[in-house]
């Protein structure tokens, strides 16, 4: 179990154990992304999160919003759940699935249950998913999200209406309140998806930077020095000034099914050749890509510190599918990562 004792009011986090406070202490913070059931059977789960080992080693939980477009227990509430059990949690919120008025009920509901995080990002696609006929709602683009976040949320105001009937990058579509709608402030520590590897990476996260985000999580890899060439140039450039931590995404998984659904179905997951040929290689798919995340990790602590880089650098932990090989295989990660 834990070496630590349950909170008896959930949501109610001492400070340092939020992630704010966790990610700037930790030398190399560690963020694990939770698989949540379908339906509200919540307790197996909490309590297979609760007998982690290297639970009081996360900096926080993600708890993913309909992964793949598929329909699971909304991640505000089981994370309000988790909190009690002595860790910050990363709910995703999504431009998927709702209206900005919808996205702004869920935002409040949120911040009721205790949440003081969210990671905003598109969603994956419904073609995918549990109801593949669905459309997209996207009222707003993950920047612009940001941005209504903390740019109109936390001063008080509701985030306001929109022009155009497409969202699109690098426009600020926001009408002017007619007249400012006052609500009490909302204040959420803000993270976007970063992917180093994508062309106009740098524009992506120059307008998240400028719409607020606090931290970045990565898509999925299995390869350091992209990342890490990606954070050294945008410091040397000046728009990274160590100031917003970027957590580095990789993945342990079962088989070579999986790779190849995450190869072709999930967009911009990095597989390096060299990685994938390993992988399809080895006699034990599931122990070689936990191997391979270790050392993934290990590339980013040391090559973070040898390379002098401002820039807090840390590690998200996906594992895919099973959710009893992601539980094992996350206590090794941080094992192996804290030695």
């Amino acid at each position: 179990m834990p070496d630590f004792t349950p909170l008896k009011h959930p949501g109610a986090l001492p400070e340092e154990r939020r992630f704010r406070e966790r990610v700037r202490r930790d030398a190399f913070p560690i963020t694990f992304e939770a698989l949540l059931p379908k339906g509200a059977n919540v307790g197996p789960r909490l309590e297979e999160i609760a007998r982690l080992e290297c639970l009081p080693h996360l900096a926080a939980i993600n708890t993913p919003n309909n992964p793949s477009a598929r329909v699971r227990v909304d991640p505000a509430a089981v994370g309000h759940l988790i909190l009690d059990l002595g860790v910050d949690v990363l709910p995703h919120v999504t431009c998927r699935d709702d209206t900005l008025p919808g996205i702004q009920r869920w935002l409040f509901g949120a911040h009721v249950l205790g949440i003081r995080n969210v990671v905003v990002m598109t969603g994956d696609h419904p073609k995918e998913g549990d109801y593949p006929e669905e459309k997209r709602v996207d009222s707003v683009n993950a920047i612009e999200l940001i941005a209504g976040i903390k740019q109109f949320l936390a001063k008080g105001l509701l985030i306001p209406d929109v022009t155009g009937a497409t969202a699109r990058r690098y426009m600020n579509r926001f009408a002017p309140p007619k007249p400012p709608q006052s609500i009490d402030p909302l204040h959420f520590f803000t993270g976007g998806v970063l992917i180093p590897w994508r062309n106009q990476e740098e524009s992506y996260m120059r307008a998240k930077l400028e719409a607020g985000a606090d931290f970045f999580q990565t898509q999925i890899t299995w390869e350091a020095e992209t990342s890490l060439d990606f954070i050294a140039a945008a410091e040397a450039r000046g728009l990274l000034t160590g100031e917003v931590p970027i957590l580095v995404g990789t993945s342990p998984f079962k088989s070579t099914r999986t790779l190849d659904f995450l190869k072709h179905n999930i967009p911009n997951v990095k597989v390096p050749p060299n990685v994938e040929a390993r992988l399809r290689g080895a006699r034990n798919v599931a122990e070689e890509s936990v191997q391979v995340c270790v050392e993934t990790g290990l590339a980013l602590r040391d090559g973070a510190r040898d390379r002098g880089l401002k820039t807090k650098v840390g590690l998200h932990v996906m594992p895919m599918n099973e959710t009893r090989l992601g539980d094992e295989v996350v206590t090794r990660i941080v094992k192996e990562l804290r030695a």
